[in-house]
């Protein structure tokens, strides 16, 4: 007998009636049971449906949570492989993202063990250069929600990866555009049995987010790195040509003095410097020797007056 509730199948209730002591009584308490019946079974289903919302929500918390303290691209390979390994019992085949010419996808993070069994084939995929107009990228990059491949099926279609997929012993193959907003930023590949759909987008939502971070960080990790370098020379610059930190003096007949000690520090030439007793001859040699490529040797004075 069919169960219904407000018009909607939820089941059926396959019963063994003996129809020589069935009564037209007892049918209708069979139809009034089976009324009672779809109200509980459709509340089941509800509830389970509710639970297993509530745990989809707790599971992506606490992959935020765990997303949050990634700073490195290690950090966030552990974080992706303690999720998808040990709680969904997936591999993650591939996650690659677009390079700044907006073409090319490089490889980012893979389960090497993945591919144990057919490790040369594994580096000949990965090294092999991909952009965003490969067939099954595009694909990808173009969907909503991402793509399931059957590995049996694509086995068929002469899919050049699925080969190297039937090795792991899984039966699909999913691919998912990761996003920042409305732009594409690369692709992940996991291999799995079975996986939610709704699961996954929220999961490729939090990675994505943590990739860019990570590149903006690397980007401003990049720009410190060369703005300290730049501070450096500056610094150099600004000493060897106009501080000269042992002589006091700032004016315009003091930094016409300094541009003239800076044209001959660096040259091989002699130097003839002229001045009364007193006005800081030897003051103005030692700051010349001091920013020369000689000022790492001994400064030798003669007295020539003597």
């Amino acid at each position: 007998m069919r169960l219904r509730v407000g018009g909607k199948n939820v089941g059926c209730a396959h019963l063994h009636i003996d129809e020589a002591r069935t009564s037209p009584i007892k049918n209708n308490l069979f139809k009034a049971v089976c009324a009672h019946l779809s109200v509980a079974v459709s509340n089941i289903l509800a509830n389970e449906q509710i639970k297993s919302k509530q745990d989809e929500q707790a599971f992506l918390l606490d992959f935020s949570n765990d997303l949050a303290h990634v700073r490195t691209k290690v950090d966030l390979q552990e974080a992706i492989f303690r999720v998808v390994d040990n709680t969904l019992h997936t591999k993650v085949a591939m996650l690659r993202v677009i390079g700044e010419d907006g073409f090319h996808l490089s490889p980012f993070i893979w389960d090497s063990s993945l591919f144990a069994n057919s490790k040369a084939s594994f580096e000949k995929m990965a090294a092999t250069p991909v952009t965003i107009k490969d067939a099954y990228t595009a694909e990808v990059l173009a969907s909503e929600d991402g793509m399931m491949f059957n590995i049996e099926e694509e086995l068929k279609t002469g899919n050049p990866y699925a080969k190297l997929w039937k090795t792991t012993g899984f039966k699909n193959v999913y691919g998912l555009p990761l996003r920042v907003g409305n732009k594409n930023i690369g692709t992940i590949w996991l291999l799995a049995n079975r996986l939610s759909q709704i699961l996954l987008k929220g999961i490729c939502s939090q990675i994505s987010v943590a990739i860019a971070n990570i590149q903006a960080n690397e980007k401003l990790l990049a720009y410190k790195k060369k703005l300290e370098v730049e501070n450096d020379y500056l610094k150099e610059q600004i000493k060897s040509i106009y501080n000269f930190s042992e002589i006091i003096g700032n004016g315009e007949s003091m930094q016409k003095v300094y541009r003239l000690m800076s044209l001959v520090a660096d040259s091989n030439t002699s130097v003839l410097i002229l001045g009364e007793t007193g006005t800081g001859k030897e003051l103005i040699a030692r700051a010349i020797h001091n920013t020369s490529p000689r000022r790492d040797k001994l400064m030798v004075k003669v007295n020539c007056a003597a």
